[in-house]
């Protein structure tokens, strides 16, 4: 069964958050694309300047979470799904989410 399986290598998804380079799997897998677009609304919305586990920061994450969320959907298997990372992950899809969150 294996003398046909070859290795497929991915590119990963890389985010900079904190001064740190986060780097993440690309689909198939869900959670970078995902995890991205968390980081990015946590900068958007300076998370990291909430009082830590603070009910302001519970109730920001969990708004975080559910934003991310919605783009899940659209993700899937890149050998049968054309995956929209860019968009899901870019300052403008970002901006958007965040200006929803109060």
């Amino acid at each position: 069964d294996l003398n046909n399986y070859k290795v497929r290598w991915l590119t990963p998804i890389k985010k900079d958050y904190l001064n740190h380079s986060v780097y993440m799997m690309p689909p198939p897998s869900s959670s970078g694309v995902l995890t991205s677009t968390i980081i990015g609304l946590a900068e958007k919305i300076d998370l990291a300047k909430k009082t830590p586990s603070s009910i302001e920061e519970a109730h920001l994450l969990a708004e975080i979470l559910k934003m991310a969320f919605r783009g899940r959907s659209l993700l899937g298997d890149p050998d049968f799904n054309k995956n929209p990372v860019t968009e899901l992950t870019s300052t403008k899809y970002i901006k958007t989410l965040a200006d929803q969150i109060s």
